[in-house]
């Protein structure tokens, strides 16, 4: 990632459980130069390091920003723990902060949210005050359900939750799989470099408070939320679960999420919803294989200009 392109903005916030908190608001330096913006909320265990989607978004003619949310990258504080939240309300904080500066210098405004950003960025528009500022979603394999079968589903995950409520801080004793992070880093089947201590390749402990900010955030969005603006949902067409082997399959699929509950919910997001089911790509379809990754960003952009030509 070329840092010098971009501009660093701390967010203080109110203070949470665990004491001080703030988020970190990025800008290419370039956005200003138009009047529609991007801004990119990332998923679990991950931050903005993504340069190529950045330029991408600016040679489209769009301004780019990024948000490190509390506890991520490069707002996490030595006091916290990492990506803890006790609801997915608390980022409407920094979200309504970034999105209000960001109208100041843009007519029109895209919140693009990955994985648990994808479920966090339709709730803000639908739910926190400063929702009606944003005039378009892009959701890139967002987190709608969680990845067990039904069965756990309907009984260890309301479990799980019902314990995060009582005991937010508890580890649940699960971790990410590493196969995951070790097809995107370079230093193991990848081609991407970025920081490890912010995006570990196994992840962080998982606390039973997060699994019920998780669980009740997605409880609301599957009531359906209907929204009145354009939504773009991108995905990869199928999942793979080689939890435990490497398999040349997690290059060219989602290994983190169900895509068929991508599928069945996106519908409930918005009414004027395009799905696009991307071959071969994985769970951040921008960090796919090559002529993949490409073909993903395409159709973001086709997308992204179709929203300029209605507003001309």
């Amino acid at each position: 990632m070329n840092n010098s392109n971009y501009e660093y903005q701390t967010i203080p916030l109110q203070p949470d459980k665990e004491g001080e908190v703030v988020a970190t608001l990025i800008s290419h330096k370039r956005s200003k130069e138009f009047s529609q913006a991007v801004l990119l909320i990332h998923g679990y265990v991950d931050y903005f390091f993504q340069d190529h989607v950045a330029e991408y978004i600016i040679n489209q003619g769009f301004g780019f920003y990024a948000l490190d949310l509390r506890k991520y990258g490069r707002s996490l504080l030595p006091h916290q723990t990492p990506n803890m939240v006790w609801k997915i309300s608390e980022y409407f904080e920094e979200i309504g902060i970034a999105v209000k500066q960001i109208k100041q210098d843009h007519e029109f405004l895209v919140l693009m949210g990955h994985s648990t950003g994808g479920l966090t960025a339709p709730l803000f528009v639908a739910e926190a005050p400063e929702g009606n500022l944003v005039d378009a979603l892009a959701l890139n394999s967002p987190f709608f359900q969680m990845n067990y079968p039904k069965i756990l589903r309907k009984t260890a995950i309301p479990f799980l939750a019902w314990i995060g409520r009582k005991l937010p801080k508890i580890n649940i004793a699960l971790k990410l799989s590493k196969l995951y992070g070790k097809s995107l880093h370079k230093t193991y089947m990848g081609d991407w470099d970025y920081n490890l201590d912010w995006k570990p390749i196994e992840g962080y402990d998982i606390p039973a408070g997060w699994v019920n900010a998780i669980f009740q955030a997605q409880k609301r969005l599957r009531k359906g939320l209907y929204l009145n603006i354009p939504t773009l949902v991108i995905h990869s067409e199928r999942s793979v679960n080689h939890i435990f082997k490497w398999n040349d399959d997690m290059h060219y699929a989602d290994a983190v999420l169900d895509v068929s509950s991508m599928r069945k919910f996106a519908p409930r997001i918005s009414k004027k919803l395009k799905r696009v089911e991307i071959d071969g790509a994985k769970h951040d379809v921008f960090l796919s294989k090559d002529p993949i990754r490409r073909k993903a960003l395409a159709v973001l952009g086709a997308w992204l200009k179709s929203l300029k030509n209605e507003a001309a």
